[in-house]
């Protein structure tokens, strides 16, 4: 499955856990929709975690993935990304975790992964979307099965 197909019914997923070593972040997640575990592994070397948001790697609610293409969301200056002059806009950036581009090349970073709930919880800069692999686990037992 490839992410952009995922992205749509990610919607109610639950982040069972995350972990990142030697560039690569793997994200567990519980997708209703498709009755399945998913694994989410990119290859990355910017992360940013809101760990108010996670305890012990676990979401206390739902999360969505998005795939934001930072060209739009984010200002140029001779082709790398740069902060918002106006603070407001800045900070609001920082807490979208926006700011993992800030000073990166717009032709090496084109992406940025993330998982939103009431808050963005966890979010990773990628080339494009050919970094992302998504993969079936295996489906979620039902409450009569364990």
């Amino acid at each position: 499955m490839r992410i952009e197909e995922l992205i749509p019914q990610s919607g109610d997923s639950v982040l069972n856990s995350y972990r990142y070593l030697q560039g690569q972040l793997c994200i567990e997640l519980d997708v209703p929709e498709l009755e399945q575990a998913i694994l989410i592994q990119v290859e990355t070397d910017q992360i940013s975690v809101n760990n108010l948001a996670l305890t012990h790697n676990e979401v206390s609610g739902t999360c969505y993935v998005a795939l934001i293409d930072l060209s739009i969301v984010l200002a140029i200056e001779n082709g790398i990304y740069r902060p918002n002059p106006h603070f407001g806009n800045m900070m609001q950036e920082v807490r979208r975790h926006y700011h993992l581009a800030y000073g990166q090349r717009q032709s090496e970073a084109k992406m940025l992964l993330t998982l939103r709930g009431s808050s963005t919880l966890l979010s990773c800069l990628i080339a494009d979307a050919a970094a992302v692999t998504v993969r079936m686990m295996g489906s979620k037992p039902g409450p009569d099965e364990h």
